[in-house]
């Protein structure tokens, strides 16, 4: 096959690159992607797929393919959008802002496909950008527009960008043995099939589960995993699931502060709608969560606003925070009329109340705000600013295309933060391709059954280029369930970029049952989320959210542990690990598990990860594994700074120690626990953060960085 050659010399891409901030990997991307373009004879079911990262500029990176591939071969570029009128609106004006000066020129026109004017002779003469919402009239209309409308379109090579390829693009209608594409996934292909052998097709997505779990069999004679899989780099500036569900484990990082816990009871209140929740907004014990929200968002725009001297009714950094709960409109009213408004007029009523949480608030924010920075503001001045910011809160509902678009900014097509403090409440119209700035505050409360991977992935608008100091004080907020799926995906998402990247479709080894049933596009929407481990080379699994029984039985198993330890190891001296029978472990391990009370049913499950050990171990034709123990670790329950779950009791000097242990075969740790009551005051009060005073070990299991990644649901039995 001849080598193409890619001209960069053209048009519009040299002048796009003059007009854009393109770091040079971006470069590099955008031209390894139009090189391969020109390499493949690409086509629906064989396309070239751009893969990024949620909310990491994709966008950004499409339009200069264009650009580049407007100034090759292609005279038509149809971008296929998300079915939604904001969206498809969103991303014409991108295009007319980007290719404006050539707009001008009459050398490129940009349409949405359902606002084509007629096109005379000269007009069809120009380079042509198509938006095309993927729904049936669009793509109806799009087919009619080539196929008898203008038939000397379908000669001219075309570009076929499929933004979100996993929306509605891949879809099957059937049970397994009689597959057929679904309607629009058939619509897009029909049209693929008017156009002449040099027009292409390129994926673009953040999600890309459906593509690597395509059936290995032909649909409709189309096979559906890509030609050639491209990664877009991230900017410098980009946090996401590394940082959330990585680097949160580092207690010295920003990052180890993001996530807040809220109880499950409080979603109860959500469901229920119930006026007394209204009528004790301030007190009631099912609400904490709620507030604890809302008064950190206004003390962290306090603390950023002071830290950058501006002044709230001048010049203020405006700040945004999402309230995301379920996809029910009146379900929104509800939460912005007789919760969020009703929470700001009482505390503006209580003065002294505010403060009491402006000062906990305070206490929190800033042990990450420290980290990044030397010049902490007082309290009193947090104090005076955020009664202040009380007067300045927009809560905004969105949760149409309507009601978006009139916050919609026309110049770089984000939400508008109008007033200093903006909190939007929405479910799925906030979610693929919108971008909100200055986003510090996330309540994050969506809770099926069953989570679908892509989905909840789409939702996590946090993510993306986002500052330092904002960082050291935003928050994400949500139950330890929804954490712990968000944690899975992140995970999994990890092991099937490594597997697409690598073109290894047998990298992960899947140790649950699928339930069968009809085919989706993508096959995680089968899993339960909450109850799947996704376990990595050089991972960790660590039991939380539990507390010790205070019972005899506890003091038991206890002292069964110690002795067992000393018959191992007389000398006790436990400084590295050691090679121990799976056996032994497994006892020590069902020696703990009789003395754990879980406060969520999703939060461990010992007998999986007992299964664990021995697969790993037997994959290397061994039946041992490792034991590291430390004793009289005195960590609480609960973190004295936020009142979270202690979830990383590992110190960073063992875990290295660990992490260099397994490489083939898996680490257990064992911390010896005192198990003391304790107790911190805060804002005046006193909280129970401490165990029953009972000693216990807390089992953490380190997998090895030799192994191929495991899933497994939760529910896995002996």
């Amino acid at each position: 096959m001849e080598e193409p050659r890619v001209n960069k010399n053209g048009i519009f891409y040299p002048r796009l690159l003059e007009l854009k901030n393109y770091s040079p990997e971006h470069i590099a991307c955008i031209e390894d992607v139009v090189y391969n373009l020109l390499k493949y004879e690409t086509n629906y079911g064989k396309p070239i797929s751009l893969l990024g990262k949620v909310q990491s500029g994709k966008t950004n990176t499409f339009i200069g393919v264009m650009a580049l591939g407007l100034d090759n071969v292609y005279d038509i570029c149809i971008i296929l959008t998300k079915s939604s009128v904001t969206l498809a609106e969103q991303t014409l004006k991108r295009v007319e802002r980007e290719f404006d000066e050539f707009i001008t020129e009459d050398q490129i026109l940009a349409y949405d496909i359902m606002n084509m004017p007629p096109l005379t002779e000269y007009q069809l003469s120009k380079k042509l950008i198509l938006v095309v919402k993927k729904e049936d009239d669009n793509l109806r209309k799009l087919y009619e527009t080539f196929n008898e409308d203008y038939e000397i379109l379908k000669q001219k090579n075309t570009l076929i960008i499929d933004d979100e390829a996993d929306w509605a693009s891949i879809g099957f209608q059937g049970k397994i043995a009689e597959l057929t594409l679904s309607k629009i996934a058939l619509q897009i292909k029909e049209f693929r099939a008017l156009l002449n052998s040099k027009s292409d097709f390129l994926q673009v997505t953040a999600t890309p589960y459906s593509l690597y779990l395509q059936p290995e069999t032909s649909i409709d004679g189309y096979m559906l995993r890509p030609e050639k899989i491209i990664l877009m780099p991230t900017y410098k500036g980009y946090v996401g699931g590394i940082e959330y569900f990585e680097e949160s484990e580092n207690e010295t990082s920003i990052y180890h502060y993001l996530k807040e816990e809220f109880s499950e009871d409080e979603l109860y209140v959500y469901s229920s709608q119930n006026a007394r929740y209204s009528n004790q907004i301030l007190t009631h014990e099912k609400l904490k969560g709620f507030r604890r929200a809302i008064v950190n968002f206004i003390v962290g725009s306090a603390l950023r606003n002071i830290s950058e001297k501006r002044e709230i009714r001048r010049n203020p950094i405006k700040f945004s925070f999402i309230f995301h709960i379920d996809v029910s409109k009146q379900l929104h009213d509800w939460i912005k009329t007789s919760l969020i408004d009703q929470l700001i007029i009482q505390y503006k009523d209580n003065l002294e109340l505010f403060k009491k949480m402006v000062w906990i608030s305070y206490e929190d924010l800033i042990t990450s705000f420290k980290l990044i920075s030397s010049e902490i503001p007082s309290l009193e001045d947090i104090t005076v600013i955020s009664i202040e910011l009380l007067n300045f809160i927009r809560v905004i509902k969105v949760n149409s295309d309507s009601e978006i678009k009139s916050y919609m900014d026309s110049k770089n097509g984000q939400l508008k933060l109008i007033d200093p403090l903006n909190i939007f409440v929405g479910a799925f119209i906030l979610d693929r391709g919108i971008t909100i700035d200055n986003l510090i505050g996330f309540y994050y409360g969506r809770n099926p059954q069953k989570f679908q991977q892509d989905t909840i992935m789409q939702h996590l608008r946090v993510y993306g280029n986002r500052k330092k100091e904002d960082m050291a004080v935003s928050r994400v907020y949500s139950t330890a369930r929804i954490f712990k799926a968000l944690a899975a995906t992140h995970r999994l998402d990890e092991e099937m970029r490594k597997a697409i990247l690598e073109n290894d479709y047998n990298r992960i080894i899947a140790i649950f049952k699928d339930s069968g049933g009809d085919i989706k596009p993508t096959n995680p929407n089968k899993l339960k989320l909450s109850k799947v481990e996704t376990v990595s080379p050089r991972g960790k699994l660590i039991p939380t959210h539990f507390n010790v029984k205070k019972n005899n039985r506890n003091q038991e198993s206890f002292t069964k542990i110690n002795s067992i330890l000393s018959e191992l190891i007389p000398t006790r001296n436990f400084e590295l690990p050691f090679l121990t029978d799976n056996d032994v472990i497994v006892k020590i391990l069902d020696l703990i598990q009789s003395t754990f009370t879980f406060d969520s049913e999703d939060s461990y499950n010992f007998d999986a990860v007992k299964h664990l050990i021995k697969t790993i171990s037997k994959n290397q034709n061994s039946f041992k594994s490792y034991l590291f123990v430390r004793e009289n670790r005195e960590l609480p329950r609960f973190s004295p700074t936020n009142l979270t779950y202690i979830t990383s009791p590992d110190a960073e000097d063992i875990r290295t120690i660990a992490y260099e242990t397994a490489e083939t075969l898996p680490v257990l740790m064992l911390l010896g626990q005192k198990g003391e009551k304790r107790t911190v005051q805060k804002g005046g009060e006193n909280f129970d953060i401490g165990w029953e005073d009972q000693p216990f070990f807390w089992p953490l299991l380190f997998t090895p960085s030799k192994m191929k990644p495991f899933i497994f649901e939760n529910s896995f039995k002996k």
